[in-house]
C-alpha cells in the first residue's frame, strides 16, 4: 500500500516485476522459500522511491546529473525500509538493494569490491529491465516484447546476466 498510495505507475511496475521474477524463478526450479523471497523483492524493489520527491519520480523529461544522483538512492532507501520490517526476509532486502547493480558491477549502489551480491539479484534486475522497456512512459515509447528482448540481449554480459536473459527469452516465447 505504501507504493500504491505513492504512485500508480510504480505500483503497476512493481507487480509486473514480481510476476516476471517469479516466472524466471519457476523456470530455474528455485525452491519455494526462495521464490517467496524473489516475489517479495520484485514487488518491493522500488519501495525506496517512496522516500524521494514524487515530482522527481514523475518527471516527464530527462534527469539532470543531480536528479539522477537522487534517484540512485532508492535501492539503499528500500534496503533500509525493509530492514525495519521484521517479516521481510533479509534475502529480499538484499535483492532490493542490488537490483541496479549491473552484472559487471558498474551499477549502483557502489559497494565494496569484496561485497558478495545475492545470487538472485539479477533475476530482479532482468525483470525490471524487461518491464521498463515494454512500458509506455512520457519520455519513452514502449517496445514490443521482441524488441525488448533484443535490446536486453545487447545489454547481457554488461548490465544484466546473459543466462537470465536467455531464460526470459525462452519463457516469453516468440510472441507476438
Amino acid at each position: 500500500t505504501l507504493i500504491k498510495n505513492y504512485d500508480e505507475y510504480t505500483y503497476n511496475h512493481s507487480v509486473n516485476v514480481s510476476v516476471i521474477s517469479l516466472a524466471l524463478a519457476d523456470a530455474l526450479a528455485i525452491s519455494s522459500q526462495e521464490k517467496i523471497e524473489i516475489g517479495v523483492a520484485g514487488l518491493l524493489h522500488d519501495v525506496g522511491k517512496t522516500q524521494l520527491a514524487l515530482d522527481l519520480i514523475r518527471k516527464p523529461s530527462g534527469l539532470t546529473p543531480e536528479e539522477f544522483e537522487e534517484i540512485k538512492k532508492h535501492p539503499e532507501e528500500g534496503f533500509i525500509l525493509l530492514g525495519k520490517m521484521s517479516h521481510i526476509h533479509p534475502g529480499s532486502a538484499h535483492m532490493v538493494r542490488e537490483h541496479h547493480m549491473r552484472f559487471d558491477r558498474k551499477g549502483y549502489p557502489e559497494l565494496d569490491p569484496e561485497y558478495k551480491v545475492h545470487p538472485f539479484s539479477q533475476i530482479i534486475a532482468t525483470a525490471d529491465c524487461y518491464d521498463a522497456l515494454t512500458t509506455m512512459r512520457s519520455y519513452q515509447k514502449a517496445r514490443t516484447p521482441l524488441e525488448a528482448l533484443e535490446t536486453m540481449r545487447k545489454l547481457s554480459g554488461k548490465s544484466i546476466d546473459p543466462n537470465y536473459v536467455a531464460i526470459l527469452s525462452k519463457i516469453m516465447g516468440s510472441y507476438p
